[in-house]
């Protein structure tokens, strides 16, 4: 520490002797008290040490390799500078897969905004070339490329590791430690469970989700304390894993609970032969219950044990009640919508068959869903038979389906314009798509129904149309993109509807087809 910071930190007026200032300063610093004296040694001996300090030497770097694939055609470079920037973000990885696929590289002039753009970096990545990666090294602080020190010496990765782990913010300890999740398990689960008593709940949350994906047996012992945690949010996530591990204790105890609540009988000759269920519900929530996750109080508008009920059989695999009745799905879905706490056993049936991804559940859930929507009045009376709850489960049931009847189930969707649910389906569905799901998107879009569409409807077939634009094949292309063109046309028609988004997303698929039939003559593949 030298003579001034001592005495700054010291303070005058408890050291007698004051700092020695530097002698090329002594004769040009002003008077004044001890006070600003040292002031006036301080700020001069900074700009002094400043202005006194040589330039290092530096050699320059070596060139860059000479690039081994040719740039991107001109006529693209438009397409892609507005994918880099944003105007035509959808486009991107299309765009990147066909450049990358057609041996061609990004222009030079469009380096330094890839590079500069760290939260879609690496998907510009396989298009930078030699010159590109050349150019982040000269940047590493700014520019960084994510593997590409893969082949450092893994001693350094476990290190950074640790580091971030132990001084990180929230952020690089949660990847810090999925990280060190992937290469030593057991090492990472002694990091979380050696911190999370002394974490703030948000903390403890947000690193315990760092575990959702990966969670085993061995991590049975940690969940399990983590179901008396302080808050709600980090025991329900706890039970929610726990009920994942079918061996787990946890498990254990929600399916005893689940068969005390539901209680299934064979049929008699009186009854047609039918199963036969009972549901028993506790009218207060014990408090075991609560300490595997289930959340006493229910949303707005919906009864408490109903509430207790969903969540109870969203954790259960759904295949214990076909074990239980020896009926099929399909034939215990009547007797399930038949029931009084229908739309609660239902909702969670749809949940656990999700969760524990049950295909035979899925296809009588789906099959369920499709039908026209349920309890109606009948004179006055409620009459049973439908579920609300099923439609909003399409979207997430469909991937779970058999692969043989999930072209087959999207058609249905679209034809009865379960649109939400068929956009969610059909964003999981990789390009190219098969010409069946073009077509069938095209239909239901056809511009000739405008007229019967309300605006709020239509918001939700253009995200379709888009969605179709995006991954439809190159034979598909042309079709689709007239049809967004009379979509333009027909919406600039309708006067009610030229303020709404639903102009401008129109716009917006008419520069998408554009700029893909733009790409597609220039690449072609």
């Amino acid at each position: 520490m030298n003579e001034m910071t001592k005495l700054a930190l010291v303070g005058t007026a408890n050291l007698q002797s004051d700092a020695a200032s530097l002698a090329a300063l002594a004769s040009l610093l002003p008077a004044g008290n001890r006070e600003q004296q040292l002031l006036w040694q301080v700020g001069a001996r900074a700009v002094y040490e400043q202005a006194g300090q040589l330039s290092s030497k530096v050699g320059l770097p070596a060139p860059a390799a000479a690039d081994s694939q040719p740039e991107a055609p001109a006529a693209v470079r438009r397409c892609l500078q507005d994918a880099i920037n944003g105007e035509l973000t959808e486009l991107a990885p299309w765009l990147v897969a066909r450049l990358q696929q057609a041996g061609y590289r990004a222009p030079v002039a469009l380096l330094p905004q890839i590079l500069a753009k760290p939260e879609t970096r690496e998907l510009w990545r396989p298009l930078l070339g030699e010159r590109g990666h050349w150019l982040a090294a000269r940047n590493p602080a700014d520019w960084n490329i994510e593997g590409e020190n893969a082949t450092a010496d893994q001693a350094e990765h476990l290190t950074q590791w640790e580091r971030d782990w132990q001084e990180g913010t929230l952020a690089q300890r949660r990847l810090a430690l999925t990280a060190m999740r992937r290469h030593d398990a057991a090492l990472a689960r002694t990091w979380l469970g050696a911190v999370l008593p002394k974490e703030k709940a948000e903390q403890r949350l947000a690193l315990l989700e760092s575990f959702a994906s990966t969670v085993d047996t061995d991590d049975e012992p940690l969940l399990e304390g983590l179901l008396a945690d302080r808050r709600q949010a980090v025991r329900q996530l706890a039970a929610n894993l726990l009920a994942g591990l079918p061996a787990s204790a946890c498990a254990a105890r929600l399916a005893a609970r689940a068969d005390t609540c539901l209680s299934w009988q064979a049929g008699t000759a009186a009854d047609g032969g039918a199963v036969q269920l009972t549901v028993n519900l506790p009218s207060e929530l014990p408090k075991d219950w609560e300490r595997d996750g289930i959340l006493a109080n229910p949303p707005y508008n919906a009864g408490k044990r109903s509430w207790w009920l969903q969540q109870l059989l969203a954790l259960v695999p759904p295949q214990r009640w076909c074990a239980q009745s020896g009926a099929t799905p399909e034939a215990l879905l009547p007797i399930l919508l038949a029931d009084d706490w229908a739309e609660a056993l239902l909702t969670g049936l749809a949940e656990a068959t999700c969760r524990f991804a049950d295909a035979a559940w899925a296809s009588a859930l789906f099959d369920e869903g499709l039908k026209p929507n349920g309890l109606g009045l009948d004179g006055g009376k409620l009459v049973k038979g439908r579920s609300n709850a099923l439609p909003a489960f399409l979207g997430r049931l469909w991937p779970i389906l058999p692969a043989e009847t999930r072209e087959a189930a999207l058609l249905r969707l679209i034809v009865a314009e379960q649109l939400d649910a068929a956009y969610q389906c059909l964003f999981t569905l990789p390009a190219p798509w098969p010409a069946s799901s073009v077509r069938a998107v095209s239909r239901v879009l056809n511009p000739a129904s405008f007229g019967d569409v309300a605006p709020g409807n239509l918001d939700q077939r253009l995200a379709l149309l888009e969605l179709a634009l995006l991954r439809c094949g190159d034979d598909a292309l042309p079709a689709l993109a007239e049809q967004v063109t009379k979509n333009l046309q027909g919406i600039a028609a309708r006067p009610e509807w030229t303020y709404r988004y639903s102009q401008k997303r129109a716009e917006h698929s008419v520069e998408l087809a554009a700029a893909k039939q733009t790409i597609i003559k220039e690449i072609p593949l």
